[in-house]
């Protein structure tokens, strides 16, 4: 059976049977006033029958640390899980989570198996029994053996929380399926550290993986990516990874592929190729010798050797690693990039990892944790570009939760496995004016300001976005204002409800996705210094 058709199958059915599922999120407006008098406020005007892309989900990647964690105490990890997946509201009426729609679960090589990971919270638990041969399904029926117990508890609590959408992602092939046995490479292994002859191996362990864990914890997968950042080297012991050139890659979409149409309980998409770069998408990796880059046109220019289109389905996806900072290709590189995909109108793009790293323009890098608003609206900028620019139809994050010190995680917790202690912070909350209020199905609608500042260049300053579900009459339009000033907004009518009632949420030193008094669009409203705001627009 043809792959887009099994999908399209297996989500008619699974419609009929969950009627209401996808209405809109609650919305209950609270005590804070945004609403001014100012005079000259910015007009903004939300067209909602101008449709860009159409935005899948928001979600996070349990790597690595949920495997631990996810040993803790159960009240913890609900409280967890609840700050990540919840969409309901606390008696107060704040959000009591960001409401992610998509979840990744690591898919590991066994590199807890061989101890060459140097940090054991950057390891990973395979699905094969004790010889290493059959994928073991005992352990999902009896959950005798704690493998990846802490992995499928976050599974698990993020089907029981309504997220929509799984990924089933590898870094690395299983240490028995690589040159050198371990799940990171060496300069000795060539290419790439999987073994000659061992892709259908590769894509069986997956594929059989993706069948029991759906078959255990009754979850379907959406997508299964197989590749992670090809284009770097991996070498050392750091953490799980695998380098790729295009050929392999290609190679692989195709047997994965296969496998797939020919499994009736497996409907997943292909997610490939996971860049860790953006400009690898529309150039050549520098030293590569042309054989890594140009994704877009390697892989869906039909005059290409490493011509993959059908296995992709018109999709592709990466990381905004590298290119956060104005002075670093923030708008540049997503411009190109653009462009690049543009000339295959059919391609969707998803965003599927992300965290703070390098320097920045604050003097910051990745290193060190910030819990507060600092590092939230530098993250929200790169969100607000990825979906404006790039028209990225999913966002992810990397860790959902981490142990780091280190600006990588939505939630942070203590590096204990039984038990401990963890916290929020404003990186979560932040990602939160998107995730809770852009759901799944909505468009981005067409919005325009009378203030003269084009998206391209409001980087610095205040930053604005619309999304649209015509099926619930609500809009939710999303303010990043990075500057140090208090911005002032309003909305035009038409296009929108004439009764509408606008009740803004704010995330900034002060709130935590806060809810507002509620106005109407004949109110003006600000948007506070070093703030993101979102303002969801519905009929009365």
């Amino acid at each position: 059976m043809d792959l887009k058709f099994k999908k399209v199958l297996s989500s008619a059915v699974l419609l009929m049977f969950s009627a209401g599922a996808f209405s809109y999120v609650e919305v209950r407006p609270g005590s804070r006033n945004l609403i001014t008098q100012t005079d000259n406020p910015v007009q903004i005007s939300i067209d909602i029958s101008k449709k860009h892309q159409k935005i899948s989900s928001f979600g996070a990647s349990d790597c690595w640390t949920a495997q631990m964690v996810g040993q803790w105490p159960e009240e913890k990890t609900d409280a967890i899980a609840d700050l990540l997946f919840s969409s309901e509201l606390k008696d107060s009426g704040d959000p009591v989570g960001i409401g992610l729609s998509s979840w990744r679960f690591n898919i590991g090589a066994g590199t807890a198996a061989n101890d060459k990971i140097r940090d054991p919270w950057r390891q990973s638990s395979w699905l094969f029994d004790e010889s290493g041969n059959e994928i073991y399904l005992p352990e999902f029926e009896k959950e005798t053996r704690s493998r990846i117990k802490g992995q499928r508890t976050f599974l698990r609590s993020a089907r029981d929380r309504g997220v929509e959408e799984f990924t089933a992602f590898t870094i690395s092939p299983p240490i028995n399926m690589t040159k050198n046995g371990r799940g990171f490479c060496s300069k000795d292994v060539g290419a790439t550290n999987l073994k000659d002859g061992k892709t259908g191996e590769f894509c069986d362990y997956i594929v059989e993986s993706v069948k029991a864990l759906q078959k255990a914890d009754g979850v379907e997968f959406d997508y299964i990516s197989p590749i992670n950042e090809p284009e770097w080297d991996w070498n050392g012991p750091k953490q799980e990874g695998c380098r790729y050139n295009n050929s392999q890659m290609a190679e692989i979409a195709k047997t994965l592929y296969s496998k797939i149409e020919n499994e009736d309980s497996v409907n997943a998409r292909v997610l490939m190729p996971e860049s860790g770069h953006l400009k690898s998408f529309y150039d050549w990796q520098k030293s590569s010798k042309k054989s890594k880059g140009k994704y877009v046109e390697q892989f869906f220019d039909e005059s290409s050797d490493n011509y993959a289109g059908k296995a992709l389905s018109g999709l592709l996806c990466g990381h905004s690693y590298f290119l956060d900072d104005p002075s670093e290709g923030l708008v540049d590189a997503r411009v190109k990039f653009r462009k690049a995909l543009d000339e295959y109108p059919e391609l969707e793009y998803r965003h599927t990892e992300y965290c703070i790293l390098g320097g920045t323009e604050h003097g910051f890098g990745g290193g060190g944790r910030d819990l507060g608003i600092t590092a939230a609206l530098f993250i929200a900028r790169v969100i607000h570009y990825d979906l404006t620019i790039v028209e990225a139809s999913g966002w992810d994050w990397w860790l959902g939760i981490s142990p780091y010190d280190y600006k990588d995680g939505l939630v942070y917790s203590t590096k204990t496995i039984k038990d401990g202690r963890y916290n929020d912070s404003k990186m979560l909350w932040a990602m939160g004016n998107f995730s809770r209020f852009i759901r799944p199905g909505m468009y981005r609608a067409e919005l325009k300001r009378d203030d003269g500042v084009e998206n391209g260049k409001a980087f610095h300053g205040l930053m604005a976005s619309a999304y649209t579900s015509s099926k619930d009459k609500t809009s939710a339009a999303v303010f990043v204002n990075y500057s140090g000033n208090t911005e002032s907004v309003r909305f035009e009518k038409k296009g929108l409800p004439e009764d509408a009632r606008v009740v803004p949420y704010i995330t900034d030193a002060a709130s935590d996705l806060a809810p507002c008094k509620a106005g109407s669009l004949e109110d003006t409203f600000k948007i506070p210094a070093k703030s993101v705001v979102t303002f969801v627009i519905q009929a009365e």
